[in-house]
């Protein structure tokens, strides 16, 4: 029986999305990078889903995404989105642009609102935003390359990260520290491909992004707190007190240390000194949290979701908010899947996402 990710309606999400490459291959060279990001931007205008940051890679991508809240767009401003999207110059935009003016001018209101309900359903919504991004990108790859097929695997994972708190900013610190644990830069303003890199580069809707994570909609990390102000250079240097460390160590069966880093032993001594260590630096650990999650944010509001979570995934007894088990003390909590029933969801679910 099949089984789809829940899709949470009647709130604003806040959503880590990753999606494979078919079989993983390494599709994704710096000509596709380009591109997807490109693509990427485009979707975010027509959307209104916000991109709070990102990292492509060579076989998968991430991205931290912020939903809004609907609105009611006026011709002028769909027509804006429109040729954003498809360009205000292609045969598609002004078929559009020409229809519209058509029913203004014969005053056909409801054609008009259903003209509007075509591309507005679409809107305001992660699963949307990914399902148009990947389809566009497809098309693009299969172009360039004289192909027919997906690019990607099937659906994506998605996790649902808690608004208005710290877990925000810790998540977006996990994806922007991608490149720097696949050994591709040493420091992650030196990736282009990722809304760290582009921020630092000067790019307005990467820096908006970021800026994000530390006004109203986001954290509440380094002392901004809800409804704060801050310019791109006040964010800029506190973001990158998240960031700016080496990643975890690593090591070889012999023990020989393949890459420079934290230990884990001096994880553990931190901790048991009473969890001083800075949070950036467990980010930089490849803890399974960040991407095999369901949920991710404080013990209340993963436990505000814990009865419609049992009922998708057939859990007969309750479950409890689980803490990160690298580290006990922290303010931080998920609901995983674990090995769980398969189950037919109901119809509110997200039409291309990951199987548990």
């Amino acid at each position: 029986m099949n089984s789809k990710r829940p899709r949470f309606t009647g709130r604003q999400n806040y959503v880590h999305c990753i999606s494979r490459t078919i079989d993983c291959q390494f599709l994704l060279g710096e000509v596709e990078r380009e591109a997807f990001v490109r693509l990427m931007r485009k979707v975010e205008v027509f959307t209104g889903v916000r991109v709070i940051t990102y990292a492509v890679l060579s076989n998968h991508f991430h991205i931290l995404l912020a939903e809004n809240e609907p609105e009611t767009l006026s011709d002028a401003a769909l027509l804006d989105r429109l040729g954003a999207y498809y360009g205000r110059d292609s045969k598609t935009f002004r078929k559009h642009e020409a229809f519209l003016n058509q029913l203004q001018e014969d005053g056909l209101d409801g054609a008009i609102a259903e003209f509007h309900e075509r591309f507005q359903k679409r809107m305001n919504n992660f699963s949307e935003f990914m399902k148009t991004l990947k389809q566009c990108f497809t098309q693009w790859y299969n172009k360039r390359n004289d192909r027919v097929g997906t690019v990607w695997s099937a659906r994506f994972k998605s996790i649902l990260v808690e608004p208005g708190s710290d877990a925000l900013s810790h998540m977006a610190a996990y994806i922007d520290l991608n490149p720097v644990r696949a050994n591709m830069v040493d420091d992650p303003m030196d990736y282009r491909w990722s809304g760290y890199g582009e921020a630092m580069a000067g790019q307005d809707p990467a820096c908006r992004g970021l800026e994000r994570l530390y006004t109203s909609d986001g954290t509440l990390a380094l002392g901004f707190g809800m409804d704060g102000r801050a310019d791109w250079d006040e964010v800029c240097k506190r973001y990158r007190m998240l960031i700016y460390e080496r990643g975890v160590e690593r090591s070889d069966r012999c023990g020989n240390t393949t890459r420079a880093g934290f230990s884990a032993q001096e994880i553990r001594d931190v901790l048991d000194c009473g969890g001083t260590m800075a949070w950036h630096a467990l980010v930089k650990c490849r803890v399974r949290y960040f991407t095999e999650g369901v949920i991710f944010g404080s013990a209340e509001y993963v436990q505000s979701h814990e009865k419609q979570l049992r009922n998708w995934f057939g859990l007969k007894n309750p479950r409890l908010a689980e803490h990160l088990r690298e580290w006990p003390e922290s303010p931080f909590h998920v609901f995983r899947r674990f090995w769980v029933r398969q189950v037919v969801l109901p119809l509110v679910v997200q039409p291309d996402e990951e199987k548990p």
